[in-house]
């Protein structure tokens, strides 16, 4: 099992009609468009 040892908060902005085209453009300008995108939970262990 794959434990996070680090973790990071970015935030990006992506504006247009489809849905998935301004999800791209959000990565595009957090800067993580060419990273794997795993969905995990949003709750951290204290």
């Amino acid at each position: 099992m794959f434990v996070s040892k680090k973790i990071f908060l970015t935030k990006g902005v992506g504006r247009h009609r489809e849905k998935l085209n301004s999800f791209e453009m959000a990565l595009r300008d957090a800067g993580i468009a060419h990273f794997n995108i795993v969905r995990v939970s949003s709750i951290f262990p204290p």
